[in-house]
């Protein structure tokens, strides 16, 4: 069994690394004490198939260090796991990328076989958290090779998992340097892809807390049929660089972040919309005046000019300027018909004023982004 270290000068995206720390809601600040960890196995079975590689990464007093255990043979696996789980218990939070379903659980089973204990404290599943940017960011899936090329990290190894299996075979039975060294090398860049893709955090956490400093502004524009048009723009600063710009979309309003800043923008519906009354039982409905208006005013009306309100006409309607939102979170709440889908909410100057409704509103759409 060999133990190759590597100490490294650099690591990708060095910078944000430092300033991280692993939270299971992939808050982030410093993990001083953290290492990646990414295996290499024969097999998915637990059972049928044995680790030959155990890749780690961590910071050290020189920089990075990059350790691997490196099984010749089957014979060595008891071997490699000792060695590689004495090495990781003095470090935490342990790093993985999909660990929490294949690597964590392989190694347990894995060590329990020989009687190895093997019961990380702390671990942070990169994929897990990283999951909602799926639908948040143009990927076609969240391999960990796809979410480097969405950043600009480029590969030398092309070797695929199934490959590097045939790899190692030959290697147990040759132990050629040349084997060795891809083996090495895939491992190692799986590993610097870790830290690698921890800016990708910062989406998740776009939609995460309620944006502060929001200001509001009106901006008027000509549509397709030349008609005069209004749009709600909501720019709210970040407090961390996001790693690529990004344009998100939820039916009509788009969300564009880029950098430190964020501007969501919010078509605004000017007409005539409708406030539909809850108890329509407790309503007449007026039809001279297309309007419903509690009992309590309607037995002053003639009885000619009034009927029992129904739910379809329980409402009153107001001109004015009108912007969606996802729920029925801000009164009075406002359809353009009976029935209809889309929720809106009366757009005044006061509320484009108001910052703590500038903020709610602001994060009730990127939490619905989100979902």
């Amino acid at each position: 069994m060999k133990i190759i270290d590597n100490v490294l000068g650099a690591i990708p995206n060095e910078k944000i690394y430092k300033n991280l720390t692993f939270f299971s809601d992939g808050s982030l600040s410093a993990p001083e004490n953290g290492i990646f960890l990414d295996i290499e196995t024969t097999g998915l079975s637990r059972k049928n198939c044995h680790a030959y590689l155990i890749g780690t990464l961590r910071k050290s007093d020189a920089g990075y260090l990059m350790r691997i255990f490196l099984a010749a043979g089957p014979s060595e696996e008891k071997d490699l796991l000792l060695a590689a789980t004495e090495y990781m218990g003095d470090f935490s939070p342990i790093v993985t990328f999909n660990g929490e379903r294949f690597d964590l659980p392989f190694l347990k089973a894995r060590c329990d076989l020989y009687g190895i204990d093997f019961s990380p404290e702390k671990t942070f599943d990169l994929l897990t958290v990283l999951s909602p940017i799926k639908s948040l960011l143009p990927l076609n899936d969240l391999r960990l090779s796809t979410l480097e090329e969405f950043l600009g990290i480029s590969r030398t190894d092309s070797t695929s998992g199934k490959e590097l299996i045939d790899v190692y075979n030959n290697y147990s039975k040759e132990c050629r340097p040349e084997l060795e060294d891809r083996l090495i090398l895939h491992n190692s860049e799986d590993l610097l892809g870790l830290p690698g893709i921890l800016p990708l955090l910062y989406y998740p956490r776009l939609f995460a807390y309620p944006p502060q400093e929001v200001r509001a502004d009106i901006k008027t524009y000509m549509n397709y049929n030349g008609q005069p048009k209004k749009e709600l723009l909501l720019s709210f600063p970040v407090s961390y660089a996001l790693p690529r710009p990004c344009l998100m979309h939820t039916g009509p309003l788009f969300l564009h972040a880029w950098n430190q800043n964020a501007v969501l923008r919010i078509p605004v519906f000017q007409g005539e919309m409708k406030h539909f009354f809850p108890n329509y039982k407790d309503y007449y409905y007026l039809p001279n005046e297309d309007r419903a208006v509690h009992k309590s005013v309607g037995a002053f009306v003639d009885s000619g000019r009034r009927e029992r309100a129904t739910a379809q006409n329980c409402y009153t309607k107001i001109q004015g300027d009108f912007i969606p939102q996802p729920g029925e979170l801000f009164t009075p709440v406002f359809f353009k018909e009976y029935n209809a889908r889309n929720r809106y909410l009366r757009l005044t100057d006061e509320r484009l004023e108001d910052k703590s409704f500038l903020s709610s509103y602001t994060f009730s759409w990127l939490q619905a982004m989100k979902s």
